[in-house]
């Protein structure tokens, strides 16, 4: 217990007493960490979208006047059995114009006069993909079915709209992943200044025989208080800025389509996600740092 106490104690002491590089330090982790949590404030919404504009996405398929009652029970066994199809629900013709008047609103019950055997639409299957990837292949296998008149899901807009914000997603993980180890470095480098100013009481305590383990952890836990102190400002601020920014934009961005994620679901695991980034580099670049300076093995 007295080593460990001695562990924590050395390395509070050694923030207290070199304040200037410590501060630096501290500086390098709260600019990486605003940027890193930024980016993944946007992968996270940007994941959120996609998943809702693909479960928006559905494929409109009408089938030809001439298709039976049991030509239809079929047809949709048959597209359910297309791989990536999720679900399938039959609209009747009356159901689709339901649909259509609702779509208008007040100037919907214009088409009123169309109830009946005036109706001029066809039955038609609503189709769900598991994925965005699936919307065309899926359609294209549905378009080429007998009795299938028409296909329509948005046309290229809406495959455009899904493979984009999935492109961003995947150049945002690798964003996240480089700054990560520029973090990493930058700390490290920053750490190794102030290891180079304790070099000759790291030469002393390993000329009167101390430890690799003895010289490292205190420096070890520095870092982990250099991050710890880092990360107060990056979670102050993205939390803090996500939760008012949610406020300003009602949750919405352009449409109710994309929505953002609630605050109330990602602002506790932003911080701690952030404070633990915030240890983990610290005491990454703590460790990269002193092992230069421990010549010696034991």
């Amino acid at each position: 217990m007295n080593r460990i106490f001695r562990v924590f104690r050395e390395g509070f002491l050694g923030v207290k007493r070199h304040g200037a590089m410590s501060f630096s330090s501290a500086s390098a982790v709260t600019m990486t960490l605003l940027i890193i949590g930024a980016f993944v404030l946007l992968n996270a919404n940007l994941q959120h979208i996609v998943t809702n504009v693909e479960g928006n996405v559905q494929i409109h398929a009408k089938i030809e006047t001439s298709v039976t009652d049991s030509g239809i029970q079929d047809l949709q066994k048959k597209i359910e059995a297309i791989p990536g199809v999720r679900e399938v629900v039959f609209s009747s013709k009356e159901q689709e114009l339901e649909t259509f008047i609702a779509s208008y609103g007040e100037q919907g019950d214009l088409f009123r006069m169309y109830v009946g055997e005036n109706n001029p639409l066809r039955n038609a299957f609503l189709i769900e993909t598991d994925t965005g990837d699936d919307i065309e292949p899926v359609a294209s296998q549905v378009r080429a079915l007998d009795g299938i008149e028409n296909v329509n899901y948005g046309g290229e807009g809406t495959i455009t709209l899904v493979n984009s914000m999935e492109k961003i997603r995947r150049i945002s993980y690798i964003v996240v992943a480089a700054l990560s180890v520029i973090a990493v470095l930058l700390i490290s480098n920053t750490i190794n200044t102030t290891i180079n100013a304790r070099k000759d009481e790291i030469f002393i305590m390993r000329t009167v025989g101390a430890s690799n383990g003895f010289i490292r952890w205190p420096f070890i836990i520095e870092g982990v208080i250099i991050g710890i102190l880092g990360s107060i400002i990056p979670i102050a601020v993205l939390c803090g800025g996500y939760y008012y920014l949610y406020q300003l934009l009602g949750g919405n961005l352009f449409s109710t389509l994309f929505s953002l994620i609630d605050p109330k679901d990602i602002i506790l695991y932003l911080g701690l996600g952030l404070l633990g980034a915030g240890v983990l580099v610290g005491s990454i670049g703590s460790f990269i740092s002193v092992s230069k300076k421990l010549w010696w093995k034991r």
